[in-house]
């Protein structure tokens, strides 16, 4: 007798754009869609193509899901051009802009009798997914940023949303976090369980590094969060002692031009390389020797996941994400956010070769540790409970 297939539907806030959570999302549903059918609601106005690759099956529509009253969308507006604090301290206020009765109803109209389980993408998709209390259906919340980011960085993200959040995941089946570090600090601060399943590796290479090339790389957005402007610092005092190796640092974003003219004042414009964006970070990777990892703060940095998978070790900073990846010796850890040891680490990595290739081969074998066939277990069960 032939079974339908289960209908798993994605809330998020891209699928497009640039970036590690549009990455994991385009690998988790394309292997969910190996046993369900499944449709992606994205706030992005138009369909594009995915440049991560999403499965054409994968149904794509664009949603909006706040209230479009006048008075709702003036209040965004204003906290989003003035971030005035009486906006951030009135949870009514809040309440209405974002997460309004308008909101909840539509999100139920659109999942009720169409789906068997529903996965919100981040914050605010999460807290409209719980405040419509699905109970019949499965409700899972994915987090996909450090507790730090989402309640502690001001005026953005959740910032003095803690209430309204802890209220909303009551209505959840699951919420989903990155790490274990998050799920202690959101049962310890907010008080809210949750589990954690770690992100993938985002691709399989039977080609690994040499690790003989000399040259460190990083990629990323060009924000706050990422520290380029600290690796900056960092090797402008390596190029001191060193002067053979180079580092290329692809991506792109709003302080890029910042980033640029931090490189031409210290005059490094020989040893720094913008290539912008790049679809195939992979065979960069696989021409380098080092990743480093300046960020302040993350969810679960991929750009780590995917330096491991083709044998690189790493630097990085003494984040909490970073805790469960550099487990057995995989990278050099430094104190943050201490620019002149993290240089130190530059020259240690760089004049030793053995310990390259030390660090390595631990970083190949976390990789295999997060492959999809792993971590898509986790989703399969929480979807069948």
């Amino acid at each position: 007798m032939f079974k339908m297939k289960k209908k798993i539907a994605f809330f998020t806030p891209t699928v497009y754009a640039i970036g590690g959570e549009s990455r994991v999302v385009t690998i988790i549903a394309n292997e969910l869609h190996k046993y369900y059918d499944i449709t992606i609601f994205t706030r992005e106005k138009k369909i594009l193509n995915s440049i991560y690759g999403l499965n054409d099956d994968i149904k794509v529509v664009s949603y909006y899901p706040y209230s479009k009253l006048p008075i709702a969308s003036s209040i965004r507006y204003i906290y989003r051009k003035t971030k005035l604090t009486f906006l951030e301290d009135n949870i009514w206020l809040l309440n209405y802009a974002y997460y309004s009765k308008t909101a909840v109803r539509k999100m139920k109209k659109l999942v009720i009798g169409s789906f068997n389980a529903i996965i919100a993408v981040s914050g605010d998709m999460s807290i409209l997914l719980g405040k419509c209390k699905l109970k019949e259906l499965i409700t899972i919340g994915w987090e996909h940023s450090s507790y730090e980011a989402y309640f502690q960085t001001p005026h953005r993200y959740l910032w003095k949303r803690e209430a309204i959040f802890r209220k909303a995941m009551e209505g959840l089946s699951h919420c989903i976090v990155l790490n274990e570090d998050i799920a202690e600090k959101y049962k310890k601060n907010i008080g809210v369980t949750s589990d954690y399943i770690y992100n993938p590796r985002s691709f399989v290479s039977y080609e690994k590094s040499k690790l003989i090339n000399k040259q460190f790389v990083a990629f990323g957005n060009f924000v706050e969060a990422k520290g380029f402007d600290l690796l900056i610092e960092s090797f402008n005092i390596f190029s001191k002692i060193n002067q053979e190796w180079r580092l290329v640092i692809a991506g792109d974003g709003p302080d890029f031009l910042k980033i640029k003219e931090k490189v031409t004042g210290y005059n490094l414009q020989d040893r720094i390389v913008f290539p912008g964006y790049l679809q195939d970070v992979q065979s960069l990777l696989i021409e380098s020797s080092v990743y480093l990892l300046s960020s302040r703060w993350e969810g679960f940095p991929m750009c780590v996941t995917e330096a491991y998978e083709v044998g690189l070790p790493i630097i990085c900073y003494d984040i909490p994400a970073i805790i469960p990846l550099t487990r057995n010796h995989e990278g050099i850890i430094i104190e943050k956010f201490n620019t002149e040891h993290f240089a130190f680490a530059m020259l240690m990595l760089a004049e030793d070769f053995k310990m390259r290739a030390e660090m390595a081969e631990n970083a190949k074998k976390m990789a295999e540790s997060i492959s999809i066939e792993n971590i898509i277990s986790r989703w399969l069960e929480l979807i069948e409970k």
